[in-house]
Protein backbone atom coordinates (compact mmCIF):
# COMPACT_ATOMS: atom_id res chain seq x y z
CA UNK A 1 0.00 0.00 0.00
CA UNK A 2 1.28 3.49 -0.77
CA UNK A 3 1.77 6.29 1.72
CA UNK A 4 -1.03 8.48 2.99
CA UNK A 5 -0.23 12.05 1.98
CA UNK A 6 -1.94 14.96 3.72
CA UNK A 7 -2.25 18.01 1.46
CA UNK A 8 -4.20 21.25 1.39
CA UNK A 9 -6.26 20.37 -1.71
CA UNK A 10 -8.21 17.45 -3.10
CA UNK A 11 -6.34 14.84 -5.16
CA UNK A 12 -7.74 12.30 -7.60
CA UNK A 13 -6.91 8.88 -6.19
CA UNK A 14 -8.28 6.67 -8.95
CA UNK A 15 -11.34 5.14 -10.55
CA UNK A 16 -14.16 3.69 -8.49
CA UNK A 17 -15.25 1.57 -11.45
CA UNK A 18 -13.19 -1.44 -12.56
CA UNK A 19 -10.99 -0.66 -15.55
CA UNK A 20 -10.41 -4.35 -16.22
CA UNK A 21 -12.81 -7.26 -16.08
CA UNK A 22 -12.26 -10.82 -17.20
CA UNK A 23 -13.99 -14.13 -16.80
CA UNK A 24 -12.79 -17.67 -17.32
CA UNK A 25 -15.20 -20.53 -17.59
CA UNK A 26 -14.35 -24.13 -18.28
CA UNK A 27 -16.17 -27.41 -18.46
CA UNK A 28 -15.35 -31.09 -18.44
CA UNK A 29 -17.59 -33.93 -19.58
CA UNK A 30 -17.54 -37.38 -18.01
CA UNK A 31 -19.29 -40.72 -18.58
CA UNK A 32 -20.10 -40.21 -22.25
CA UNK A 33 -21.27 -36.61 -21.64
CA UNK A 34 -23.85 -37.58 -19.03
CA UNK A 35 -22.04 -35.64 -16.30
CA UNK A 36 -20.62 -32.13 -16.82
CA UNK A 37 -18.48 -30.15 -14.37
CA UNK A 38 -18.23 -26.40 -15.04
CA UNK A 39 -16.58 -23.53 -13.21
CA UNK A 40 -16.43 -19.76 -13.45
CA UNK A 41 -13.70 -17.48 -12.15
CA UNK A 42 -13.87 -13.74 -12.65
CA UNK A 43 -11.53 -10.83 -12.15
CA UNK A 44 -12.17 -7.13 -11.61
CA UNK A 45 -9.21 -4.80 -11.32
CA UNK A 46 -7.87 -1.31 -11.63
CA UNK A 47 -10.31 0.35 -9.25
CA UNK A 48 -10.55 1.64 -5.71
CA UNK A 49 -12.99 0.80 -2.93
CA UNK A 50 -13.91 2.77 0.17
CA UNK A 51 -13.29 0.76 3.34
CA UNK A 52 -15.85 2.76 5.31
CA UNK A 53 -16.45 0.11 7.97
CA UNK A 54 -12.86 0.38 9.15
CA UNK A 55 -12.86 4.18 8.78
CA UNK A 56 -15.89 4.52 11.05
CA UNK A 57 -14.31 2.13 13.56
CA UNK A 58 -11.15 4.28 13.62
CA UNK A 59 -12.82 7.69 13.49
CA UNK A 60 -15.83 7.36 15.77
CA UNK A 61 -15.74 4.09 17.65
CA UNK A 62 -12.06 4.01 18.67
CA UNK A 63 -11.84 0.26 18.16
CA UNK A 64 -9.87 -0.29 14.95
CA UNK A 65 -6.64 -2.24 14.72
CA UNK A 66 -4.52 0.72 13.51
CA UNK A 67 -5.49 2.66 16.61
CA UNK A 68 -5.40 0.04 19.34
CA UNK A 69 -3.04 -2.78 18.30
CA UNK A 70 0.69 -2.00 18.73
CA UNK A 71 1.55 -4.82 16.31
CA UNK A 72 -0.61 -3.37 13.50
CA UNK A 73 1.28 -2.64 10.27
CA UNK A 74 2.60 0.90 9.84
CA UNK A 75 0.22 1.65 6.95
CA UNK A 76 -2.79 0.94 9.21
CA UNK A 77 -1.43 3.27 11.90
CA UNK A 78 -0.60 5.99 9.33
CA UNK A 79 -4.12 6.09 7.91
CA UNK A 80 -5.53 6.53 11.43
CA UNK A 81 -3.17 9.44 12.11
CA UNK A 82 -4.09 11.06 8.77
CA UNK A 83 -7.79 10.61 9.58
CA UNK A 84 -7.76 11.78 13.19
CA UNK A 85 -4.65 13.80 13.98
CA UNK A 86 -4.16 16.23 11.09
CA UNK A 87 -6.16 19.37 10.23
CA UNK A 88 -7.08 17.87 6.84
CA UNK A 89 -8.62 14.76 8.43
CA UNK A 90 -8.24 12.85 5.16
CA UNK A 91 -10.00 9.56 4.50
CA UNK A 92 -7.56 8.73 1.70
CA UNK A 93 -5.95 5.89 3.65
CA UNK A 94 -9.25 4.02 3.61
CA UNK A 95 -9.58 4.27 -0.19
CA UNK A 96 -7.90 1.03 -1.25
CA UNK A 97 -7.13 -1.08 -4.27
CA UNK A 98 -10.26 -3.22 -4.56
CA UNK A 99 -9.05 -5.57 -7.31
CA UNK A 100 -10.04 -9.19 -6.80
CA UNK A 101 -10.20 -12.65 -8.32
CA UNK A 102 -13.33 -14.58 -7.30
CA UNK A 103 -14.22 -18.25 -7.63
CA UNK A 104 -17.74 -17.42 -8.76
CA UNK A 105 -19.34 -20.78 -9.50
CA UNK A 106 -18.84 -24.52 -9.54
CA UNK A 107 -21.61 -26.65 -11.06
CA UNK A 108 -22.23 -30.33 -11.68
CA UNK A 109 -24.91 -31.23 -14.24
CA UNK A 110 -26.31 -34.71 -14.80
CA UNK A 111 -28.13 -35.41 -18.06
CA UNK A 112 -30.81 -37.96 -17.28
CA UNK A 113 -31.69 -40.71 -19.72
CA UNK A 114 -34.48 -39.68 -22.17
CA UNK A 115 -36.59 -42.59 -20.90
CA UNK A 116 -36.64 -40.99 -17.43
CA UNK A 117 -37.79 -37.63 -18.85
CA UNK A 118 -40.55 -39.27 -20.89
CA UNK A 119 -41.77 -41.57 -18.15
CA UNK A 120 -41.63 -39.35 -15.05
CA UNK A 121 -41.56 -35.78 -16.35
CA UNK A 122 -43.54 -36.14 -19.59
CA UNK A 123 -40.74 -34.41 -21.46
CA UNK A 124 -38.12 -35.20 -24.09
CA UNK A 125 -35.01 -34.47 -22.04
CA UNK A 126 -33.97 -33.46 -18.53
CA UNK A 127 -30.93 -32.34 -16.56
CA UNK A 128 -30.30 -31.93 -12.87
CA UNK A 129 -27.75 -29.33 -11.77
CA UNK A 130 -26.17 -28.70 -8.38
CA UNK A 131 -24.25 -25.41 -8.26
CA UNK A 132 -22.42 -23.40 -5.62
CA UNK A 133 -21.73 -19.68 -6.03
CA UNK A 134 -19.28 -17.22 -4.47
CA UNK A 135 -16.93 -19.86 -3.15
CA UNK A 136 -13.86 -17.73 -2.45
CA UNK A 137 -11.80 -14.69 -3.38
CA UNK A 138 -8.23 -13.48 -3.59
CA UNK A 139 -7.67 -9.79 -2.87
CA UNK A 140 -5.41 -7.37 -1.00
CA UNK A 141 -8.42 -5.26 -0.01
CA UNK A 142 -8.44 -5.03 3.80
CA UNK A 143 -12.18 -4.52 4.17
CA UNK A 144 -14.93 -7.12 4.42
CA UNK A 145 -15.22 -7.71 0.67
CA UNK A 146 -14.45 -5.55 -2.37
CA UNK A 147 -17.92 -6.32 -3.78
CA UNK A 148 -19.79 -5.22 -0.67
CA UNK A 149 -21.64 -2.03 -1.45
CA UNK A 150 -23.65 0.26 0.76
CA UNK A 151 -25.35 1.59 -2.38
CA UNK A 152 -24.09 5.16 -2.43
CA UNK A 153 -23.13 6.73 -5.77
CA UNK A 154 -20.77 4.75 -7.96
CA UNK A 155 -18.13 4.36 -5.26
CA UNK A 156 -17.74 0.84 -3.92
CA UNK A 157 -18.41 1.34 -0.21
CA UNK A 158 -18.48 -1.49 2.31
CA UNK A 159 -19.99 0.44 5.21
CA UNK A 160 -21.19 -2.41 7.45
CA UNK A 161 -22.50 -4.25 4.42
CA UNK A 162 -22.47 -8.02 4.09
CA UNK A 163 -20.38 -9.50 1.30
CA UNK A 164 -21.96 -11.59 -1.45
CA UNK A 165 -23.11 -14.77 0.23
CA UNK A 166 -22.16 -18.30 -0.71
CA UNK A 167 -25.22 -20.18 -1.80
CA UNK A 168 -26.24 -23.44 -3.40
CA UNK A 169 -28.69 -24.09 -6.22
CA UNK A 170 -30.47 -27.29 -7.21
CA UNK A 171 -32.09 -26.93 -10.65
CA UNK A 172 -34.14 -29.32 -12.75
CA UNK A 173 -34.48 -28.50 -16.46
CA UNK A 174 -37.03 -30.32 -18.59
CA UNK A 175 -37.19 -30.05 -22.38
CA UNK A 176 -40.58 -30.58 -23.99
Amino acid sequence: MSEVVVADSATFLGSSIPKYEAGLTTGFDFFNKQLRLTSLIDYKGGFLGDNDTERIRCQNRNNCRGLSDPSAPLWEKARVVALRDTPARTQAGFIEDASFLRFRELALTYTMPPSFARRFLRGQSSTLTLAARNLGKITNYSGIDPESNYGQNDVQNDFQTAPPSTYFILRLNVGF
